[in-house]
């Protein structure tokens, strides 16, 4: 890590987050180390010492010349009185408007707020519609959330979004970001897919060309990917954190 890289977290998060950061990537020095747990001991308390939360779902981006598809599985887990519940209603595309949606894996209360904050920068501002520009203003509203929501529950929460959406000159494009620094990388033509459920990537890279070829229609396509990856899913154990009915967006120009 850099000495540039952490004078730019610097800026972005504070002193916290870096230690945060260097801690997870195991390059953080031991008196680092002692500072950035004797930190996070003072501000979270001892719940911040355990291990960090794994991403439950299955979000996959698929783009195509014909436009892009994404989807998600719908199921919601979590623990009470050390017992594990889950429902199959979360929505985990969101659409943000007519040819905009976000996609999340990871902590739902950050990506509502993200997709509220977004649909109020659209509101009035031209320019804020482009999926492009809103790719370039979503890190810092993300960081902005994100670290709300550590110093409120005493812990981090990690997350993934990703976000299609089609440009004034019916253009696609396709973003994921992750956090803490949420920098966005885009998806050419291909596939991408986030959480617990990104076991189904090696089935991808073998059909994707072979879907890709089979019909010009993108309903279809989706039609094959949603038949495929819950046939994948199902040969993989794991446990109940992917499951419920898929969520599917079309995407078009």
């Amino acid at each position: 890590m850099s000495q540039e890289q952490i004078n730019q977290w610097s800026k972005l998060y504070g002193r916290q987050i870096i230690l945060e950061v260097m801690a997870q990537n195991g390059t953080v020095k031991m008196s680092l180390r002692h500072e950035y747990r004797k930190f996070k001991w003072k501000l979270f308390g001892k719940a911040a010492l355990a291990k960090r939360c794994v991403f439950m779902t299955m979000v996959a981006a698929c783009l195509f010349d014909e436009g892009a598809v994404l989807i998600s599985d719908s199921r919601a887990t979590k623990t009470n009185n050390a017992q594990y519940e889950f429902s199959d209603t979360l929505q985990k595309i969101i659409p943000i408007r007519k040819n905009i949606a976000l996609a999340y894996a990871g902590d739902v209360q950050i990506a509502g707020d993200v997709a509220r904050e977004i649909r109020l920068r659209i509101i009035g501002n031209d320019n804020q519609k482009e999926p492009q520009v809103l790719a370039s203003t979503l890190p810092s509203i993300a960081r902005g959330l994100y670290l709300k929501h550590a110093i409120i529950r005493r812990r981090y929460s990690d997350i993934y979004l990703m976000m299609a959406g089609v440009d004034s000159l019916k253009q696609i494009h396709v973003y994921v970001f992750k956090s803490p620094l949420f920098k966005p990388t885009k998806i050419e033509k291909g596939y991408d897919v986030i959480g617990s459920g990104d076991i189904v990537k090696p089935y991808l890279r073998d059909r994707f060309n072979e879907i890709d070829k089979s019909t010009n229609s993108l309903k279809s396509k989706a039609d094959a990917l949603i038949v495929g990856l819950e046939s994948e899913l199902q040969k993989h154990d794991i446990g109940f954190t992917v499951g419920g009915l898929f969520q599917t967006i079309l995407i078009t120009p």
